[in-house]
């Protein structure tokens, strides 16, 4: 048994022998933190017998769930420990595996939602759900969520999904947007409403491929935050009518920070030297990490024009979404047919420094890129990239 000293406050705080059981339970059997199974059994009805709470725990380890899933359910559902496991958790995994979902994608349904163990029209709705999108992978998905899965089907779900389709959005791409946002459909049909005349009205139709993205990228985004983003843009020399296209364009840069907004459009206009407007006619550039892709991006074009080399200085989207092999190929080909004369250098391993500002991992990579390279040209003057490094 834990001792007193051990479990601290939060065993003195129990008023009985039967809390303290449970806690005890929770960290020896299930690797619970103190706190943790404390909060667990104090939302819990005190009960002496802990068999139904072992008989769960070791029903779920038979079933292939992980420590931290088995954790993760009782946390989310801590009723579950006081289930009839032959009512509850035993008939919903039996009626999940002759549905022909693998035992990977039961435990990681059941342990995002294990309350899902009480919906009564749980296969009614599996059944629902994967013929709209497609596969038992994505209905699961949208029934983790537990707004999708305990609303109503009648009542709530196939109303706004009749009205997606009435607007001529086909199962395909109904599916697409609840891949996004699952929680969507399983709101008032006036919000729905709503949300697809806002859409509409800032120039974005349901027969345009942007869509889906543009109702992902307004739900839940209230007027307030909608008029500071275009504050932002405005204050970077867009105008209204920019920011509208842009939108119509890259619908998620409303999902991106403004604090990101801020640093990218600073670094873009100050540092690559764009205008505005070239921004906002490509707006998608503010989708892309500024360390990981846009500052070392930048930084080898330099080193690349100082040496003669045409570096894509006209359009620096088109050197951005290059993928890294694709952008390292293109460079190459370009010494090749003689767009500059870089010299020979004889340190060729010292060149995997620029190379490892394409990719820096870290959050850092920023600092780190721009110093290393710095470095790099004092050391030496003139650099070329290896197409075999990295």
């Amino acid at each position: 048994m834990l001792t007193k000293k051990l479990f601290g406050r939060f065993l003195f705080s129990t008023s009985s022998s039967s809390s303290s059981s449970l806690i005890e339970f929770l960290i020896r059997s299930c690797g619970f933190a103190i706190a943790e199974a404390a909060k667990v059994s104090s939302s819990l009805p005190a009960q002496e017998d802990l068999s139904r709470a072992e008989q769960a725990v070791v029903f779920l380890r038979t079933q292939g769930f992980t420590s931290d899933q088995i954790r993760r359910s009782i946390v989310l559902f801590p009723a579950l420990l006081r289930k009839d496991l032959t009512l509850t958790l035993e008939p919903r995994i039996r009626l999940l595996q002759s549905e022909g979902f693998s035992a990977a994608e039961i435990s990681r349904f059941i342990s995002a939602n294990p309350s899902s163990v009480r919906v009564a029209d749980l296969q009614t709705k599996l059944r629902f759900w994967r013929t709209l999108t497609g596969s038992n992978e994505k209905a699961l998905k949208v029934l983790s969520e537990s707004h999708v899965v305990n609303a109503s089907l009648d009542r709530k779900i196939k109303p706004n999904v009749c009205f997606l389709r009435n607007t001529g959005l086909s199962d395909h791409r109904i599916g697409r947007i609840l891949a996004r946002r699952p929680r969507l459909v399983a709101c008032r049909l006036e919000t729905i409403r709503a949300l697809v005349a806002q859409v509409e009205s800032h120039g974005v139709s349901a027969s345009t491929g942007m869509f889906e993205q543009a109702l992902y990228a307004m739900a839940n985004l209230s007027k307030s935050k909608l008029e500071e983003k275009l504050r932002l843009f405005l204050s970077f020399g867009w105008s209204e009518e920019e920011f509208l296209g842009a939108f119509q364009r890259s619908p998620l840069i409303l999902r991106v920070s403004e604090k990101k907004i801020k640093l990218a459009m600073e670094f873009l206009i100050n540092q690559v030297g764009v205008a505005p407007g070239y921004v906002a006619l490509r707006p998608v550039l503010l989708s892309y990490s500024l360390g990981r892709r846009l500052v070392p991006r930048q930084i080898v074009l330099k080193i690349l024009k100082s040496e003669g080399i045409s570096a894509g200085e006209h359009d620096f989207l088109g050197i951005v979404v290059l993928p890294e092999e694709k952008f390292l190929e293109r460079r190459n080909r370009d010494k090749r047919n003689g767009f500059g004369r870089p010299k020979k250098i004889g340190m060729q391993d010292k060149s995997r420094t620029v190379l490892n500002c394409l990719t820096a991992p870290s959050r850092t990579s920023i600092f780190v890129g721009v110093l290393a390279c710095i470095i790099q040209i004092n050391i030496n003057q003139t650099i070329v990239l290896d197409p075999g490094a990295g």
